[in-house]
């Protein structure tokens, strides 16, 4: 698994759950768990301040998990709703009386805030990275590329795709498509090049 702990909003994430097990000590009776384990498997009801703990931590477990995986975006789509829960719950216990004081509340919107914002960053860079990919290998078989050719007129094909040693030859079924259509690629052959030998199966071929 990816090491999670370098990670900055990772760091603050902590701080938040760190924050909330403190606070929620100086919270009213009426506010925080004072239940014990067996006695909340028997009720349904959770403090505010139980809630605002789970949530930093489920944010902190989601970090680890977005972290691990190759594709961020669904994960980071999940932080974002906990992350406004929290900001909800915070109100709630603020308008409630639940915080022994108006800096305690603030500097815990503060932590709150700090991670939305970097999570924010992450999502943001992710996207991009991912629109960037999208485009870069989304198929344009008429566009000429470095790694993609118009052929001079051979018995072949029209166009070649280089893929390393491997030379795909192919046609274009239309170059007058409508704009956003996909065009019809027929694949006619794939040869190896080798220095400036070219094979299409066991044969030599000169274009």
């Amino acid at each position: 698994m990816a090491q999670t702990e370098h990670l900055p909003i990772y760091k603050a994430a902590y701080d938040l759950c760190l924050y909330f097990e403190r606070i929620v000590r100086n919270f009213s009776r009426y506010h925080k768990p004072v239940l014990s384990s067996e006695q909340r498997e028997r009720i349904e009801g959770y403090s505010i301040g139980q809630d605002l703990r789970d949530g930093a931590r489920r944010v902190l477990k989601l970090i680890v998990r977005a972290n691990a995986r190759g594709d961020k975006v669904s994960v980071l789509l999940q932080i974002r709703e906990e992350v406004e829960e929290l900001k909800v719950l915070l109100r709630l216990c603020h308008d409630a009386k639940g915080f022994p004081n108006f800096n305690s509340f603030e500097h815990a919107i503060a932590l709150v805030v700090n991670v939305a914002r970097q999570n924010e960053g992450w999502l943001k860079s992710q996207q991009q990275s991912y629109s960037s990919t999208t485009n870069r290998n989304s198929p344009k078989p008429l566009v000429e590329t470095r790694n993609r050719k118009l052929l001079r007129p051979n018995p072949i094909a029209s166009r070649e795709l280089r893929v390393g040693a491997l030379r795909v030859f192919y046609d274009v079924a239309s170059t007058r498509a409508p704009a956003g259509a996909a065009s019809v690629v027929r694949i006619l052959a794939v040869g190896k090049k080798e220095r400036s030998v070219l094979r299409i199966g066991a044969k030599v071929v000169e274009l």
